[in-house]
């Protein structure tokens, strides 16, 4: 039933959780916002659990026991190179996208993109933390639109927030300071999760993102984000001051509405 496509290792301790209250489907809806039935609620938090405890592999087999359609996908990189800027290696470091159906709501789905940063480069520089980090869905404006209450959290005391400016064409947007003491943990979680609903039949592919950004000052700063249709598109303010790493993985959710 799922696309499988890697392993992630196992992870950290789950935080404080942060939401936002926004956005509805159309005005002619009567979908409300606590969309989740109280199963949904405990299968997210089942979720969130079994990607605590063993990463995605954790995850497919509760999805898989709950016998209904979904779809999983995880990077896999082979690339090992070790650049001097980079703080969490990206072939080490795994982001996951998983999306499965709402049993009452036959054109709505609930997309999870999971990360973990994993295996810190250079211990005892703290530039790492200069510059934020964004994780985020990605989907056609035209063809999905968020329903109840979209939620973000971190681990290992890292600071995420919603990304204080719209999203053209659609998407969802947070920015993770990560911790600034001397030396970062060797590993952390970073996630966001909705309720998205189909609003005209034509159910395009989401998107899980992430990217890891590196500055030299604490200048840089985030300066738009493009979303719509495909990966999201981070500009940063002083990009010639920044290096970076991104992942991004599509999820049919096809394979969700059934």
């Amino acid at each position: 039933m799922a696309k499988r496509r890697s392993v992630v290792k196992a992870v950290g301790t789950i935080g404080t959780l942060g939401t936002i209250g926004i956005v509805s489907a159309n005005d002619q809806d009567t979908i409300p916002e606590n969309i989740l039935s109280d199963k949904e609620r405990m299968m997210r938090n089942k979720i969130r659990t079994a990607f605590k405890k063993n990463g995605a592999n954790e995850v497919e087999q509760l999805l898989e026991k709950q016998g209904f359609h979904y779809d999983l996908a995880t990077t896999s990189d082979s690339d090992d190179s070790i650049n001097i800027q980079d703080r969490y290696s990206e072939s080490n470091s795994e982001l996951s996208v998983t999306v499965w159906p709402l049993a009452n709501y036959d054109d709505c789905v609930f997309i999870q993109t999971l990360v973990n940063l994993d295996t810190v480069r250079y211990k005892d520089l703290k530039t790492a933390s200069k510059a934020n980090d964004v994780i985020g869905i990605g989907f056609d404006g035209d063809h999905w639109s968020v329903v109840g209450e979209p939620q973000i959290w971190a681990t290992d005391g890292h600071e995420i927030s919603w990304f204080s400016k719209s999203l053209s064409k659609g998407g969802l947007a947070a920015e993770i300071a990560l911790n600034s003491s001397w030396a970062l943990p060797n590993q952390a979680q970073i996630a966001i999760e909705s309720t998205l609903k189909c609003i005209d039949g034509v159910p395009g592919t989401l998107w899980g993102y992430y990217e890891h950004s590196w500055a030299s000052s604490s200048k840089v700063t985030i300066d738009s984000i493009q979303g719509g249709p495909g990966p999201l598109d981070v500009s940063l303010n002083w990009s010639f001051l920044a290096d970076s790493w991104e992942k991004a993985k599509p999820v049919d959710p096809k394979y969700a509405l059934g």
